[in-house]
């Protein structure tokens, strides 16, 4: 602020006889270029230096004068308002051009922002813009609270120098009525200065599963739409109106799933309920089931009133057989296979099983060097079949070298008991028709 012509006081004259103006700022910033203050028309020039000055005074005051007391005039009140009045209005134009340098020269233009957020399936070309909100502190040390709705490629947010965090302020709405997770969005810190920038943190926003989102979530989104996620209020509501269908529909799917699991469920205990009555195979005079360990292991045949259960890997090998007899039958066990029966069903007749020792037969041909053809197993047909009879419990491995350990001829009492009594006609669960 230059003065281009002022007063020094009261008494001394403007150089060349001047009115005193005022210039702020350069012309490009102030129009106008220079603010002309006039001089009022009470204030009266002093004579020029040099001219007399004619005066009168009472002879006490002409005596005084004499002792060298420069003679004054009182300044009327009128003329000392005149110069508070522009004494105030140069203080005020001082404090204007002050804050004009202040927020229009120190305090930079807004940048544009681009902030990628990761929000699958969204597009806000068809969906919303996605709504965020910012907070912070820009340059000036001025507190920041805004909202701004930024594109799917990022745009759509201007800042000035500054530091700011930015978080999402409610779900935006894909074209297919999706809504995403806010609550565990993320945030970021973005740092401005000049024309380059620094962020810290990221944002992303996953679909909230569409038979879980409640009916407030969709409100929230729809009022974001309104704001500026969209831009009218029919696309808001057609958005809004997709995600509510979208949203029904899973939850109607979902019903159904769950009523189709339990009727399911229903029908299974109640097949459970008749095999345990029935079984679920059926002979002619008895049904059964197997023992759990073979399932998915083993094929069975029925035949009239007998049933053969066979390996499903060595369907030539039978691993047990069921026959409806007559008590007076009787049964035993011997070393080469497990004999067991129901008892009397009732009627007079049993069913009793026989189930062929592999764990023994396998191990006494092996050791006793036998060459029947009938004899022949491969190592991993000899596993499996004694896996199987034994439930699990035995390794003919184990069992061979205990046999031959023992002699070879017979394995120690544990080894075959364990062998041999692992198949009970109790797992069969054997009912009479």
């Amino acid at each position: 602020m230059s003065a281009a012509a002022s007063r020094s006081d009261a008494g001394a004259p403007a150089a060349g006889g001047a009115d005193p103006t005022i210039s702020m700022g350069s012309p490009q910033s102030v129009p106008g270029g220079t603010v002309q203050m006039p001089r009022p028309a009470s204030y009266a020039d002093p004579a020029p230096a040099g001219s007399p000055v004619q005066t009168y005074a009472p002879p006490q005051q002409q005596q005084a004068a004499s002792f060298g007391e420069a003679p004054h005039r009182k300044a009327s009140r009128k003329t000392r308002n005149v110069v508070i009045g522009v004494f105030v209005a140069l203080v005020v134009l001082v404090a204007a051009a002050a804050a004009g340098w202040f927020f229009f020269i120190r305090t930079p233009a807004p940048t544009a922002v681009v902030f990628m957020i990761d929000a699958a399936g969204l597009d806000s070309s068809t969906g919303t813009r996605i709504p965020v909100h910012i907070e912070g502190e820009d340059v000036r040390g001025k507190e920041v609270s805004a909202d701004y709705y930024l594109e799917t490629d990022g745009s759509g947010m201007e800042l000035v120098d500054g530091v700011y965090e930015l978080t999402v302020a409610a779900s935006p709405i894909a074209a297919d009525g999706t809504i995403y997770n806010v609550a565990d969005a993320g945030s970021a810190t973005i740092e401005i200065e000049g024309d380059s920038g620094s962020m810290e943190g990221s944002i992303s926003l996953d679909p909230i599963p569409a038979a879980e989102v409640t009916d407030r979530q969709i409100e929230d989104a729809y009022e974001a739409a309104l704001a500026g996620g969209v831009d009218d209020e029919q696309r808001a509501e057609e958005l809004r109106d997709a995600a509510t269908a979208r949203r029904d529909e899973a939850v109607e799917a979902e019903q159904e799933a769950q009523r189709r699991q339990e009727e399911e469920e229903a029908r299974r205990r109640e097949e459970e309920a008749a095999r345990e009555q029935q079984g679920a195979y059926q002979a002619d005079s008895f049904s059964f089931d197997i023992p759990s360990y073979w399932e998915g292991r083993v094929t069975v045949q029925v035949d009239g009133d007998s049933a053969t259960i066979y390996s499903s890997t060595y369907p030539e090998r039978e691993l047990a057989t069921l026959a409806y007899v007559s008590v007076d039958a009787g049964v035993g066990t011997d070393i080469g296979g497990a004999i067991d029966s129901t008892g009397d069903l009732g009627n007079g007749m049993m069913v009793y099983l026989y189930a062929p020792n592999y764990a023994y037969r396998i191990a006494y041909a092996n050791l006793s060097g036998s060459t029947d053809p009938a004899d022949y197993y491969t190592l991993e047909e000899a596993e499996e079949l004694v896996d199987l009879q034994s439930g699990g419990t035995v390794n003919y491995t184990d069992y061979l070298n205990n046999m031959r350990d023992n002699g070879g001829t017979s394995p120690d009492q544990d080894m075959l008991l364990a062998g041999v009594q692992q198949i009970d006609i109790d797992d069969f669960n054997v009912h009479g028709r």
